[in-house]
C-alpha cells in the first residue's frame, strides 16, 4: 500500500523557481512514516527564545547545535526535519525507517530515517525526533547554499513561532503572550499527517483549498496546472506569462523539461487577510511562499493551530527579470536553463541549452563556479552582460536590464465557463 507526504522545498534566484520538492513514501518494513514523525519532544521547562537568522536568496536560515557542533538549517514549514548526509557519515544516528521517494522531476530513490538525539535551538533542546538523511550537493542550489538540515514542520508542532523577514529574527516559546497579537488577523489552519500546515485561498470568485504554507519557498503563490487552468477559466487570470527551459527542481538535482505559466494577482485571499500584489506561478504543488507575506509579522500558534498576520510598511514586490536564469551540468558545463518568452534576453538569441562563457565580470571555468553565480544573483543586480554561444556556435555578447515580464493578453476562446470547484 502506497501512503504519501509532500515537503515543498522552493528556490529562486531572480523570479525563477529553482527548487521544489515532492516526496512520495512507500512503506517498508521498519516503522511507518505516520508513527516516525510522531515521535519527539520538546524540553518541559517554559521557554522563550530569540534566534538570529540569516536571510540567503530570501529564505530563512537558523543556527543549530547537534552533538556539540554548530550548524545551518534551512527553517521550513513545508518539509519535515532533515540532516545532511555527511552529519550521518559524522555521527552515525540511529535509523528508525526507510523508504523509497519520488521528487517534483519524478526522480525515484531511497532514504533513511534516523533518530535525531537533541538538537538545540538557542538553549530550546528538542530530544528524539525523527529526520531523513538527504543529499543536498546533488542540487547544485542547495550545494551553494550549504545547507547542513532542515527545521521542519514535525519539529515545528513543538513550539510557537514568531517570524521577521525583514530583522532576520525567530522568537520559539511554548505559549504565546495574547496581548501582543493585538491587530493580527486570526487564520485557523489544518496539517496533514506530516504535520504541514494547510490553508485556502480565494482568488476572485474562486477557492483553491490545501495551500501549504511553506517557508521553503521564497516563492509567493504556487498551484498545480489544473488549478492555473481552472484560475484562467473562470477568468480571474487575463494575462499570463511564461517561461520555457529546465527544472531542476528535484532534490536528485536531474534535469527535466519544463513550461511555467506566470500571472500577476492584484489580491488573494487567505482567512480574512487580503494579501495584495502576488504573483502566481504554475507548478506541480499548491504552496504559499515567504514572497507573499513579505510586508507582514507572522506568527505560528501550534497551540491552537492558528496562524497571525499582522501587516507592516508595505513595499511594493519587484516582478522585474533579466529573462533567463542559468544552469550547470557536471560543475563545468554552464548553460542557459530558462528563458521568458519575448523578453530582451530571448530578442537577444538566448535559447535553453546555448553554452554560457561569462556572466558580468564572472568567467566560467576560469575564475568562477556556480556558486558564484548563486552569490551574484542572491545580490539581485539590475543589469547583466552575458557572453554565450548562439546556435551556430558564434560568440555573442549582450547586456540586458532588468525589466517587467512580458504579459500575453488571453483570447476569448481560454476564457471559457469555470469549470466546478
Amino acid at each position: 500500500m502506497v501512503r504519501r507526504f509532500i515537503s515543498n522545498l522552493k528556490f529562486s534566484l531572480a523570479p525563477t523557481s529553482f527548487f521544489l520538492l515532492i516526496v512520495l513514501l512507500l512503506n517498508s518494513c521498519s516503522m511507518h512514516w505516520t508513527k516516525a514523525l510522531q515521535l519527539g519532544t520538546v524540553q518541559d521547562l517554559p521557554f522563550n527564545e530569540n534566534i538570529q537568522a540569516k536571510n540567503k536568496v530570501g529564505l530563512l536560515f537558523v543556527p543549530v547545535t547537534v552533538e556539540g557542533k554548530e550548524y545551518l538549517f534551512l527553517f521550513d514549514s513545508g518539509a519535515p526535519l532533515s540532516i545532511s548526509q555527511e552529519m550521518q557519515n559524522e555521527f552515525r544516528f540511529k535509523s528508525i525507517s526507510s523508504s523509497k521517494i519520488v521528487d517534483t522531476d519524478n526522480q525515484t530513490f531511497k532514504v533513511d530515517y534516523i533518530q535525531l538525539p537533541e538538537l538545540k535551538l538557542g538553549n530550546v533542546a528538542f530530544q528524539n525526533q525523527t529526520a531523513f538523511v538527504a543529499d543536498f550537493k546533488a542540487n547544485p542550489i542547495l550545494n551553494c547554499l550549504e545547507i547542513d538540515g532542515i527545521i521542519g514542520s514535525n519539529l515545528m508542532r513543538l513550539a510557537n513561532w514568531e517570524i521577521d523577514i525583514d530583522l532576520e529574527k525567530i522568537r520559539l516559546s511554548n505559549s504565546l503572550d495574547s496581548s501582543l497579537l493585538t491587530g493580527y488577523t486570526k487564520i485557523p489552519f489544518r496539517t496533514d499527517r506530516q504535520y504541514n500546515i494547510k490553508l485556502d485561498i480565494g482568488i476572485d470568485t474562486l477557492t483553491l483549498r490545501n495551500i501549504t504554507l511553506d517557508f521553503g519557498s521564497n516563492g509567493s503563490l504556487s498551484v498545480p496546472e489544473h488549478s492555473f487552468d481552472l484560475l484562467q477559466k473562470g477568468g480571474a487570470i487575463s494575462t499570463m506569462a511564461v517561461e520555457e527551459g529546465w527544472s531542476r527542481a528535484g532534490l536528485s538535482g536531474n534535469r527535466v523539461l519544463q513550461t511555467e505559466r506566470i500571472a500577476l494577482l492584484d489580491s488573494v485571499l487567505v482567512g480574512s487577510e487580503w494579501l495584495t500584489d502576488v504573483k502566481l506561478s504554475s507548478g506541480s504543488s499548491s504552496l504559499l511562499g515567504l514572497k507573499a507575506l513579505a510586508n507582514y509579522s507572522i506568527v505560528l500558534d501550534w497551540t491552537h493551530r492558528t496562524l497571525y498576520l499582522k501587516k507592516k510598511v508595505q513595499k511594493p514586490a519587484d516582478h522585474r527579470s533579466l529573462g533567463f536564469t542559468l544552469g550547470v551540468l557536471n560543475d563545468t558545463s554552464f548553460y542557459i536553463q530558462t528563458v521568458h518568452k519575448y523578453s530582451k534576453a530571448e530578442e537577444a538569441g538566448l535559447r535553453p541549452n546555448l553554452k554560457v562563457l561569462s556572466l558580468n565580470n564572472l568567467v566560467f571555468n576560469k575564475n568562477a563556479t556556480y556558486c558564484d553565480y548563486v552569490a551574484l544573483m542572491s545580490s539581485m543586480p539590475d543589469q547583466m552582460r552575458i557572453e554565450f554561444l548562439n546556435e551556430e556556435g558564434n560568440r555573442m555578447e549582450a547586456t540586458f536590464m532588468k525589466d517587467s515580464l512580458f504579459f500575453m493578453p488571453l483570447s476569448p476562446s481560454d476564457k471559457e465557463s469555470p469549470v466546478p470547484e
